[in-house]
């Protein structure tokens, strides 16, 4: 089966990262690809979304059961996290998963209190700062490695919902998901940035874990490693789909 044929019938599931917006996929996935977009921070959203991960996760698998065909799941960063909780739930409705830097959780009860005491304080920043100063202080972050930000306006976000999603998907509510995705049975394509050496050492972590979750490094990106080298993350998207997960499509 050619790529082109694979393709057709693949259906993408795609979060996006924290600050995110369902368009961010727009300027690195191929056009010809079924896509399923999740847009959790709009103003036009706002109460709509339960930010627990429980709730995301319960919502995500049962908006990928209605669909019919190859069910792919992408997520990025948050997105990712949270998407990790939906394989993790219910693992039978997804036939691969492409994840990309992602943080499988923290280990320690002192890195979680840390963790969700630092996430407050983003939370009441996103609520009360101004938000040109904030953007600049959020992408001033050690993570994104000084890198060109993506515009961000005030208007295509809800302050409310990304303070919610601060509080209680924190990373240090998140449990330890390395147990459970040692023993998951579902394809994963794992992507981070050559530079992101922080989530690089998760990546080899998580991908030492399973067989069935393959480590591909981004050279020269970093955090946002799609948007920093998107033809190499199409590339790497494509070739997973053609020789990995639906490699016995072709047989």
């Amino acid at each position: 089966m050619s790529l082109a044929s694979i393709e057709s019938l693949v259906r993408l599931f795609c979060v996006h990262g924290f600050l995110g917006r369902a368009q961010d996929w727009d300027s690195i996935l191929p056009k010809n690809l079924h896509r399923h977009d999740w847009d959790l921070f709009s103003p036009q959203n706002q109460g709509k979304v339960t930010f627990s991960f429980q709730a995301l996760a319960e919502k995500i698998n049962d908006d990928g059961a209605l669909q019919s065909g190859p069910r792919v799941f992408v997520g990025y960063s948050f997105g990712g996290r949270v998407g990790l909780h939906a394989l993790v739930q219910r693992p039978e409705i997804w036939d691969a998963a492409v994840i990309i830097s992602a943080h499988p959780g923290l280990k320690e009860p002192e890195e979680r209190e840390m963790r969700m005491r630092s996430d407050e304080i983003w939370a009441e920043r996103f609520e009360t700062q101004d938000w040109d100063s904030l953007m600049a202080l959020w992408n001033s972050q050690p993570v994104f490695a000084g890198r060109e930000a993506p515009l961000r306006h005030e208007s295509d976000f809800s302050r409310q919902s990304l303070a919610s999603a601060l509080r209680s998907c924190s990373l240090g509510l998140q449990r330890d998901l390395r147990p459970e995705l040692s023993q998951l049975r579902v394809p994963i394509l794992w992507v981070v940035g050559e530079q992101d050496r922080k989530f690089l050492d998760l990546g080899r972590e998580v991908a030492s874990l399973n067989s069935q979750t393959q480590l591909q490094i981004i050279p020269g990106a970093s955090h946002r490693a799609p948007w920093d080298r998107s033809e190499a993350f199409v590339k790497l998207l494509r070739e997973f789909l053609l020789e990995g997960a639906y490699s016995k499509m072709a047989e």
